[in-house]
């Protein structure tokens, strides 16, 4: 055989280990590019309702905090006319929108307690020592829209300062439980669970006899029963290494729950079926084995030309 052709099937050789090295990385970067696809998906979905939820918050609590009878009341420090002035918004916002329980906090300017429209009886009490999202408005006089642990969980908070002509008087706050969410994923062919820090039990007292889910305690009040059996069987050391984990049945994925000072305080547990992310992984596997099926082809038709000519 002369030397050049030993030259050519050497070098086809070569070309076709490196055409197969870099065809498997490809497939792997098609299973990952795939898996942080659907997460993407995930958190975004999540993003939406977080959203959602703030857009709410701040819609009724602008109103709210610049009502002149809201205002009135903690000038003159009158409880009555807050409390007579939010009976008739909430009944208002019952008939006019979706929004059926209104759960809503007024502070004054020391941060204690004026009203809690849903129970009128308890007020007066400091809110400085264990409410962040409270201290954190009256420091910075700005809104604040965050998780915050309370007796029955992680609840959003979305808060409003109270001032008049510039003086700060108080804050208002609108409390929203994140209980719609699993079934708005649900419906999408996803799941959801919030999950939070057992180390706050002493807080959340209410959640002691909720469900476990590894270090976790399910923080709302509505959830699918199959999908908490699945969660059990989450490694989470895995999980929070390699930012996704699979069982037989799903791909968990998640994001840390952060209060408003920047704690870690819980997580959000994302999963889609796991026949999903094969499909996605088999569309991406599938487009780089045509590309590099392509590329041998061509390779192969070339050196094959190559070789024949320096046969004659």
């Amino acid at each position: 055989m002369r030397l050049k052709n030993i030259i050519i099937i050497t070098l086809f050789i070569f070309g076709s280990i490196l055409l197969l090295f870099f065809a498997q990385k490809s497939m792997q970067n098609a299973q990952n590019e795939a898996i942080a696809k659907i997460s993407s998906e995930l958190l975004n979905e999540l993003q939406n309702q977080e959203r959602y939820a703030e857009d709410i918050g701040f819609v009724v609590l602008t109103t709210i905090s610049e009502n002149p009878k809201i205002v009135e009341s903690l000038k003159k420090n009158d409880r009555n006319i807050a409390i007579k002035e939010l009976n008739k918004l909430v009944t208002e916002y019952k008939k006019k929108t979706n929004i059926e329980k209104l759960k809503i906090h007024i502070h004054t300017a020391d941060i204690k307690s004026f009203v809690r429209n849903w129970k009128l009886d308890k007020y007066g009490d400091d809110l400085s020592g264990f409410r962040k999202t409270i201290v954190k408005v009256h420091d910075t006089r700005e809104s604040v829209f965050a998780f915050e642990i309370g007796r029955i969980g992680l609840t959003l908070r979305a808060l409003l300062p109270i001032e008049d002509n510039g003086k700060y008087l108080g804050s208002i706050e609108f409390i929203q439980q994140f209980d719609q969410v699993p079934a708005r994923f649900e419906k999408r062919g996803n799941q959801y669970l919030l999950l939070m820090d057992k180390a706050y039990l002493d807080i959340a007292k209410y959640l002691k006899n909720a469900p476990d889910v590894g270090n976790y305690k399910v923080s709302s009040k509505y959830f699918n029963k199959d999908f908490l059996k699945a969660a059990k069987k989450v490694d989470f050391k895995k999980l929070i290494k390699n930012k996704y984990y699979f069982t037989d049945k799903y791909m968990f994925i998640y994001k840390d729950i952060l209060d408003v000072n920047g704690n870690v305080v819980g997580i959000h547990l994302l999963a889609t079926p796991v026949k999903k992310v094969k499909i996605q992984i088999e569309h991406n596997q599938n487009s780089v084995l045509m590309f590099y099926t392509f590329g041998f082809i061509i390779i192969l038709l070339f050196f094959l030309i190559v070789y024949f000519m320096n046969k004659k």
